[in-house]
């Protein structure tokens, strides 16, 4: 199973990204790729990616998360997770006057819960 993980940059068309992905998500599920709306991602991981363990985390675990609610198909065949916010926070930009300082712990953390797949990473820029 691929994990395909979108972090792009804050007014790169990310919002426009994740409404398609939204609207796509029925046909998506049919297809065993699953994928996050953007409120339940951030609560459930991009805002608590710090404190969950590669030692107990599973992504296996966060299943109806990316497929509506309800368990995942038979066949997963990948993972979509999209948030412009796992490079880091706007205002910490404006606390630090440095641009995603953290984007690089970010993603190495992500990638750590998560090493037994592969991930295809998808960054946009402006």
């Amino acid at each position: 199973m691929k994990i395909h993980v979108h972090a792009g940059a804050h007014k790169t068309a990310s919002t426009y990204l994740q409404t398609i992905l939204e609207l796509n998500r029925p046909a998506l599920t049919e297809a065993g790729i699953g994928c996050a709306p953007l409120p339940e991602l951030r609560k459930s991981l991009t805002n608590r990616l710090h404190e969950l363990s590669p030692s107990t985390f599973r992504i296996e675990d966060f299943a109806p998360l990316f497929f509506h609610g309800h368990d995942a198909p038979r066949e997963v065949r990948g993972l979509i997770v999209s948030d412009e916010n796992l490079l880091g926070l706007t205002s910490a930009f404006l606390r630090s006057g440095q641009l995603y300082a953290r984007a690089g712990d970010n993603l190495s953390h992500l990638r750590s819960l998560i090493p037994d797949r592969e991930i295809v990473l998808f960054v946009s820029i402006r």
